[in-house]
């Protein structure tokens, strides 16, 4: 899961249980969407 809302462990957490199966939340999940649109202007 990415995004700011990713920090809201309620919000996780109802998700994990909707879906069944744990949530992966990476370390700094607003940065997430940065990261990718960094990779796609450098053409990685």
């Amino acid at each position: 899961m990415t995004g700011g809302v990713a920090l809201n462990s309620a919000i996780v957490e109802a998700l994990s249980r909707r879906l069944g199966q744990a949530v992966y939340v990476p370390e700094k999940p607003q940065l997430a969407g940065a990261y990718g649109a960094t990779l796609v202007t450098a053409g990685k």
